[in-house]
C-alpha cells in the first residue's frame, strides 16, 4: 500500500475517534482538570494518568468490536441476552439527563459570560439544545462528522497557545507535586469525580460504537481495522494531552491564588475567561472564549446525538421492528425525550452548578467498572472472529484494569458510608 493509498485511507476513515475526543473534551477537561490544577496544582495528574490507563481496554474493545462485526456494541449486548440491555438502560438513565444537563449549563455558561448577556444561563441552555436539535434532525451523522473536525482543531489549537502562554505562570517550586499532600473526604470525593469522567464516561465508548457504524454507512462501506485503530487512537492521545493542558491552566492561573470557583455556570465561566484575560492579556479573552465554547458544544452535540442513537436501537430492538421501518422517526423521537429530560433537570432540579458536576461524574465514576466489565466479556464472545478478538496480553491487562475499577468504586463506597 503507498504512502498516498493509506493517508487516503486514514482521512475518510477519521471521524468516530474526533466524535469520541468532541465528547470526552468538555466538563471533565474544562471544568475537573481545570478545577484539579487550580486546587492541587499538578497533584492530581497522576490520577489522569491511572483514569486513561484503566479505561482504555473498554475505549478499545468497543470500536474494534464495531469494526470486526459490523454490529454496534449495543447488539452485542443483545446477542448476550436482552437482561443486558435492561442494565444498560438502568446505567445510561442515571447519567444521560445528569450528565447532559451539566455539560450544556457549562455551555450555556460560556456564552453568557463570553458575550456578557443578561438572560439567565438556563434560557440560554434551553437555546443550545433547540439549536442542537434543529441541526441533529436536519443533518444526522453526516453534518455532526463535518462539523466537529474543525471545531475539534480549533479547540486543540487554541488550548495548546493558551497552555503555551500559562506555563511561564507557574511557580514550579511551589506547585508541582506528585500527590496530594493529604487524603481527606473532600480529596477523595472531588478525585471519584475527576476519574469518572476522566476521558469521559464510560457509555461514550458505546456511543464511539454508534457513530463507527454510522460512518461506515456514511462512506458506504465497512471500517478498515488499521484505519479504525488509528482513528481511535488518535482521540484518545488528544483527549490525554488536552487534560493535561486545562491541568496546567488551572495550576499557573489559579493554584495558591485563594480564589474560589463560583457555584454557578455563568459565574464559573466568566470567572475563568476573565482568569485567562487577566493573566494572559486582555487579546486573549476572545481566544478563550472560542476554545471554551468549541469544548462544551461539541460535547453537548455529541451526547445528544450519542444518547439518541443508543435509545433508537434499543428501542428497535424491544419493538422487533426493522431499522428502516420508521425511517428517522425513532431517532428523532429520542432527541426531543433526551432534550426534554435535561431541561427537566435545569429548570427544576439544579440547585447547585458544582453539585451537579459532582454528581454527574460520580455516577459514571461507580458504573464504569460493571460497563467495561460487559464490553470485555462480548469482544471475547464466539461472535468475534478469532483473529479480530483481543490478544492474551490485552485481555489480561483489561481483567486487571476491571479489577483497578471495580476496587475504586468500592473503596469509595467504603470511605463515603462507613
Amino acid at each position: 500500500m503507498n504512502k498516498k493509498v493509506l493517508q487516503e485511507g486514514i482521512l475518510r476513515s477519521l471521524g468516530p475517534g474526533i466524535l469520541f475526543a468532541a465528547a470526552s473534551v468538555g466538563t471533565s477537561h474544562l471544568v475537573q482538570s481545570t478545577r484539579a490544577g487550580a486546587m492541587y496544582g499538578t497533584a492530581l495528574a497522576v490520577f489522569i494518568f491511572v483514569a486513561m490507563a484503566v479505561k482504555y481496554p473498554a475505549f478499545r474493545f468497543a470500536p474494534q468490536y464495531t469494526v470486526a462485526t459490523g454490529a454496534t456494541m449495543l447488539e452485542g449486548f443483545a446477542r448476550q441476552g436482552s437482561w443486558i440491555l435492561v442494565l444498560f438502560c438502568f446505567i445510561t438513565l442515571g447519567t444521560v439527563f445528569t450528565g447532559g444537563a451539566a455539560i450544556t449549563m457549562v455551555a450555556a455558561g460560556i456564552i453568557k459570560g463570553g458575550f456578557n448577556l443578561t438572560a439567565g444561563a438556563d434560557v440560554i441552555a434551553a437555546g443550545v439544545l433547540i439549536f442542537t436539535a434543529a441541526l441533529l434532525i436536519i443533518g444526522h451523522y453526516h453534518w455532526l462528522d463535518l462539523l466537529m473536525k474543525p471545531l475539534m482543531l480549533v479547540l486543540a489549537v487554541a488550548t495548546i497557545i493558551a497552555t503555551v502562554l500559562t506555563i511561564p505562570l507557574i511557580n514550579w517550586s511551589h506547585s508541582v507535586h506528585l500527590y496530594p499532600a493529604t487524603f481527606d473526604m473532600r480529596t477523595i470525593l472531588f478525585t471519584a469525580a475527576l476519574i469518572g469522567w476522566m476521558p469521559s464516561p464510560l457509555e461514550v465508548a458505546i456511543l464511539h460504537t454508534m457513530w463507527s457504524k454510522a460512518k461506515a454507512k456514511d462512506i458506504g462501506h465497512q471500517l478498515n481495522s488499521r484505519y479504525s485503530s488509528i482513528d481511535f487512537h488518535f482521540g484518545y492521545i488528544v483527549t490525554l494531552l488536552l487534560a493535561l493542558c486545562f491541568l496546567l491552566l488551572g495550576t499557573g492561573l489559579m493554584y495558591g491564588s485563594g480564589i474560589e470557583f463560583e457555584n454557578s455556570a455563568g459565574g464559573f465561566a466568566t470567572q475563568l475567561i476573565d482568569l485567562y484575560a487577566r493573566a494572559l492579556g486582555a487579546w486573549t479573552r476572545p481566544v478563550m472564549v472560542i476554545v471554551a465554547l468549541s469544548v462544551m458544544y461539541s460535547t453537548v452535540i455529541a451526547h445528544v446525538d450519542g444518547f439518541s442513537r443508543i435509545f433508537e436501537e434499543i428501542a428497535r430492538y424491544f419493538m422487533k421492528c426493522d431499522a428502516t421501518k420508521y425511517g428517522n422517526n425513532i431517532y428523532h423521537l429520542f432527541i426531543v425525550v433526551i432534550i426534554s429530560g435535561i431541561l427537566g433537570v435545569i429548570f427544576f432540579f439544579m440547585t447547585s452548578f458544582k453539585l451537579l458536576i459532582d454528581i454527574a461524574t460520580t455516577i459514571s465514576f461507580l458504573a464504569a467498572p460493571l460497563l467495561a466489565i460487559l464490553i470485555h466479556y462480548v469482544i471475547t464472545r464466539p461472535d468475534v472472529p478469532i483473529e479480530a478478538r483481543p490478544g492474551k496480553l490485552l485481555r489480561n491487562y483489561s481483567v486487571l484494569c476491571n479489577i483497578i475499577l471495580s476496587l475504586f468504586a468500592l473503596g469509595y463506597l467504603y470511605l463515603v458510608y462507613k
